[in-house]
């Protein structure tokens, strides 16, 4: 059976395009006339250059960790301008901002004003939006007047988990621009004994009895393919126990038959595992690379594979989710795949 019945109630949808370009006059109400740019993960950071001297290290490393694509990738891209800098006139106006300092500092002091709340003991991070644009987000570590660099770096894991969480919340809105299909999910609950919440704009198909690929081609902006696969074995002894490399073998199956459209191979170097949870009981996650197998054509990207036993069923389900955005910064389309896989759920 080439399509399955589920497909009666999948609706097709078109994501639009989110595009943000140079900064655009426009007539507004409250005075400011220039729109925010810049990409949601580039972060304009307006410190002293003798704050930023001491603490400049820590900043990228604690700001722009890595992620396992293609190569490892910046989460966020933060860029340093001194306040009496020319340039930060210009760069004021990106999306998002971060700036540090005390709360008369002329570069500080906008943010506090647009506070409606008092302002908490100090150092503090504090927020607010359309200080000097419209669509702008600016966050404000305010230190005490006899603050500095040490107290800033005190803040920097509070100010990562601040930026990641924003940014984790922009992926998910994103994705579910074309909607929820929660009919799929209820005629997967109902027809295959699993659940998998997708957007609308999703494509299924279930090449045999026990596989099902939910797909999102969408090309708006260029090539970018979203793929995850959900397929299981049954009975004890039906699959080894949960190691990386037995992953890996079944992630080479399923991808010799399955993925006609962008043959792939799995690669083993680099890899990075994880329980599922507290024990192997739970299950397994394997992320790592992988490459096309044409050597004329050369295609690569990451993936994400997960073995969760479902002892209710009697089964053991692989699911696997991969990724191909050549040219593109991929943490987003990352989150957006984690929080499908994330939706998973098996039971009687």
């Amino acid at each position: 059976m080439e399509i399955s019945p589920i497909s009666d109630v999948i609706m097709r949808s078109f994501l639009l395009a989110t595009v943000v370009g140079l900064p655009l006059l426009i007539a507004a109400c409250d005075g400011r006339s220039t729109v925010a740019y810049g990409d949601a993960t580039s972060i304009i950071f307006a410190t002293p250059d003798s704050v930023w001297s001491e603490v400049a290290d820590s900043v990228h490393r604690v700001m722009e960790p890595r992620i396992l694509t293609v190569r490892e990738e910046r989460t966020f891209e933060l860029t340093h301008v001194s306040p009496v800098d020319p340039k930060w006139t210009r760069l004021r106006l990106f999306r998002q901002v971060l700036v540090a300092g005390r709360p008369e500092d002329p570069w500080v002091a906008p943010v506090v004003e647009a506070q409606e709340e008092s302002l908490p003991p100090l150092p503090a991070i504090i927020v607010a939006s359309d200080v000097w644009a419209r669509g702008q987000t600016v966050t404000a570590v305010v230190l005490p007047p006899d603050g500095g660099a040490t107290e800033l770096a005190a803040l920097l894991p509070d100010l990562h988990r601040h930026f990641d969480g924003r940014f984790r919340d922009y992926a998910r809105q994103r994705m579910f621009v074309s909607g929820r299909n929660d009919s799929l999910l209820a005629a997967l609950r109902a027809e295959a004994g699993f659940g998998l919440l997708v957007p609308k704009v999703y494509e299924v198909r279930q090449p045999d009895a026990s596989t099902y690929i939910f797909r999102n081609d969408n090309m708006t902006g260029g090539i970018l393919e979203r793929t995850i696969l959900v397929t299981w074995t049954e009975g004890k002894g039906s699959r080894p126990a949960a190691s990386a490399e037995s992953a890996l073998e079944w992630r080479d199956d399923v991808a010799a038959k399955h993925y006609g459209m962008l043959p792939q191979r799995t690669g083993r170097d680099p890899i990075e595992t994880r329980m599922l949870g507290s024990d192997e009981s739970g299950g397994l996650e394997v992320q790592g690379i992988w490459t096309g197998t044409d050597a004329q054509f050369p295609m690569a990207g990451p993936f994400i594979t997960r073995i969760v036993p479902c002892p209710a069923q009697d089964r053991t389900y692989l699911l696997d989710a991969w990724l191909y955005a050549p040219g593109k910064s991929k943490y987003e389309y990352m989150l957006q795949l984690e929080t499908i896989l994330d939706s998973f759920e098996c039971g009687a």
